[in-house]
Formats: structure tokens, sequence, C-alpha cells
């Protein structure tokens, strides 16, 4: 038999023991050499669900045309005909992947491309979770080290190549530590440019 119906309302296509899933009413079409497919058609234009044992399940278009899922009515995913991709976006446009929501990520996350945030480049701007004052920043040939809003070093090439202590003109001083620490073996005062070696605070 090419269709039969069990007396439990199952359909079988191309097996004549329909397999239930659960207690659900069920379509079951089988082909064991080939495996099997639904098609949805307009005039020429048609949707395939279809499985084999190659390729396993496959949802998708034939023509040129969108592919949509729907919860509560409502389109949620939507796959364009040139395969940009929206979740909760309709018109997708410009990227792969376009959502209209906040995005979650539970583990580390790779991007190797260049990103941007409301349409500014990350790479301007690194900041510390929680201390939006404490950042790296990138600018035309130069970076500079922020913490608490104070420029505490800054990085520049230009005719005249640079590191900048203190480029805020703010009372950073400058310290090296030994190994161990203990003490400061070197310092440069911001207070009064007064500079010490291995003598702590400098005076004049």
């Amino acid at each position: 038999d090419q269709l039969l119906i069990d007396k439990d309302g199952n359909v079988g296509i191309g097996t004549a023991s329909p397999s239930a899933n659960g207690s659900k009413t069920t379509l079951h079409i089988n082909n064991d050499t080939n495996g099997a497919a639904i098609r949805l058609s307009q005039a020429s234009n048609s949707s395939l669900i279809r499985y084999d044992n190659t390729n396993g399940l496959q949802v998708g278009t034939i023509a040129s045309k969108n592919l949509s899922f729907e919860t509560a009515d409502t389109e949620r995913i939507t796959v364009l005909a040139n395969g940009l991709v929206g979740i909760n976006d309709t018109s997708p446009a410009s990227f792969r992947l376009c959502v209209g929501g906040g995005i979650k990520a539970t583990a580390t996350s790779q991007f190797d491309g260049t990103v941007t945030f409301n349409n500014q480049l990350l790479a301007t701007d690194i900041r510390g979770v929680g201390d939006s004052d404490t950042r790296i920043a990138f600018a035309d040939d130069a970076i500079s080290v922020f913490a608490g809003g104070v420029q505490m070093i800054n990085f520049s090439e230009s005719t005249q190549d640079s590191v900048i202590i203190n480029g805020g003109n703010v009372d950073v001083d400058f310290k090296v530590m030994p190994n161990g620490g203990g003490f400061e073996a070197f310092k440069v005062q911001a207070s009064d440019g007064f500079v010490g070696v291995h003598k702590g605070a400098p005076t004049s």
C-alpha cells in the first residue's frame, strides 16, 4: 500500500506501519532508498521539508523566496533568499545576522572582524566592566590608558615619538619598584617634579 491510515488515525505514505510520535497523531512518510519530502507550492514556487540519511533534515525554499519561523502568529526568524538572517528583524540588511533586541553570550565569544556598537568601533575604546572611566583609548597613532578618568600613560607616534606619563597634568607620580618591592627604586613626584632614586619621596 502507498497510503495507509491506521485505526489510531496515523497516516503512512510509503510504509504500511506508520510510527506514531508518542500519543500524537502522526504523518509518517518513508522511502528506504531516497528518503522523504513534503513539497508545498504555489504555481512554480516551492518549499520543501525533506530528510535523507546523507544530509539529515532540511527545511527550505527552492525558489528565490524567504524562509520564516513564527511563534504566536508572529515572525521571529527570517532567512532572506540571499542568506541574511534576522531574529526579531524581518528585514535584515548589510550583515549576515541582524538581531532586533539584546544578545547574551554565556561563554567566550570570538569576533574576527571589525565590531561596532552604536556606529562606534569597539577598537577605539576598551572599558572595564562596571567602571566606565577606566579604559584603554585608541586614537590616530596614539594609545592612552585611563584609570578613574585620569590619563596615566599616553603612547604616540608622530614627528617626535613619545611615551608620556601623567599626560593629563594631574597629581600622578611615576614609580619604579624593585623585585620584591618594599621601597621605591625610582620616583618622579608629580606635585613638584622632584626625582628620587632609592630614597622614597624626594625633597628639595
